[in-house]
């Protein structure tokens, strides 16, 4: 490990490395949050320098000593929740879909308020399918799982999952060689 490199950056690599190369609108990870102050801090030095390559930070809650963090790409995440089923199936679980900022500070409330909601996985890209079997499962009968529960297309989702370990492993192996995570981002306008 680094002598320069954090906690929060080795998070970003195991965590939100799909999202860090451009194949999923968003991630999360939860990381100690003992100290709220220089977390924040960290959030800021970091987004200082990938929001170049088009990735935001943002702090979604702080509960029992744990942070949850969301990654994403603002312009994919847009894109994703502007679709107009997304968009219609947020907009009924009470979200405002006016533009990003809204939603996300809808999630934000959501979560300090009920914890975390089960469409949380539309912000990290899976299939609006697959979170709707999950809510109307409740969790159940699902075809198969890997990052999420698949209740819909098996091999679209099969070959997401491949995808995204070898995407984790190759960024996990460059990070341990050395490279950082600003180096490891990829550009997207």
């Amino acid at each position: 490990m680094a002598e320069s490199e954090s906690y929060l950056e080795r998070c970003l690599v195991r965590h939100c490395s799909p999202t860090l190369a451009n194949i999923k609108p968003g991630s999360l990870f939860t990381c100690p949050s003992d100290n709220t102050i220089s977390l924040a801090a960290e959030i800021r030095a970091l987004n200082s320098v990938l929001n170049i390559k088009g990735i935001r930070l943002r702090l979604l809650n702080i509960s029992s000593g744990r942070a949850l963090v969301y990654v994403y790409r603002p312009k994919m995440l847009h894109d994703y929740i502007k679709k107009e089923e997304i968009c219609e199936f947020l907009c009924s679980s009470g979200y405002d879909c006016r533009d990003i900022k809204s939603v996300l500070s809808s999630l934000q409330r959501k979560i300090a308020a009920e914890g975390v909601p089960h469409e949380i996985g539309l912000f990290l890209g899976y299939p609006l399918e697959d979170v709707k079997g999950f809510i109307e499962n409740k969790g159940r009968n699902y075809l198969c799982r890997g990052c999420w529960k698949v209740y819909c297309d098996k091999c679209k989702a099969q070959r997401m999952f491949n995808e995204i370990k070898l995407c984790r492993q190759l960024y996990l192996n460059e990070f341990e060689d050395g490279r950082s995570v600003a180096d490891l981002a990829v550009y997207a306008g």
